[in-house]
């Protein structure tokens, strides 16, 4: 049995042919993109909304106003959800604010380049082997 409907995908590629929507869809999504990575980081470290709001020092209808998109924190309320989930905001691209999770960003960098070096090295070690087989011949 399938499921009625479209996909999210689907819709939204449609809806992105429409320049009204793309235009509005472009200005709110850096709002929704800090909404999506705060509820990452609370979902993935198990807290509830009335944690995080204990955490914080408000009330979890605001943890819960803000998470839904109808709430438009403050830069220091941002400030200090990220903080109590042992993240930062950090301002980046263009100027768009995102609960950056400094840690992960930090070690997905460092596998990054651990990936380049072992490249150059697997590149470097081919070369060798090449320069030795050629000097054989």
């Amino acid at each position: 049995m399938s499921k009625a409907g479209a996909k999210f995908s689907e819709v939204k590629d449609l809806l992105m042919k429409d320049e009204e929507f793309k235009a509005e869809y472009e200005k709110l999504k850096p709002r929704y993109d800090v909404i999506s990575q705060i509820i990452e980081a609370r979902t993935s470290q198990k807290i509830t909304q009335e944690e995080l709001a204990l955490r914080v020092g408000t009330q979890k209808s605001n943890i819960s106003r803000l998470e839904s998109g109808t709430y438009n924190p403050s830069l220091d309320f941002l400030i200090k959800v990220a903080r109590s989930l042992g993240k930062e905001v950090q301002v980046m691209n263009a100027g768009k604010v995102t609960a950056a999770i400094a840690k992960e960003f930090a070690e997905s960098e460092f596998e990054k380049h651990r990936i380049i070096q072992d490249r150059l090295f697997q590149s470097d070690f081919d070369r060798l082997a090449s320069s030795i087989e050629n000097d054989e011949d």
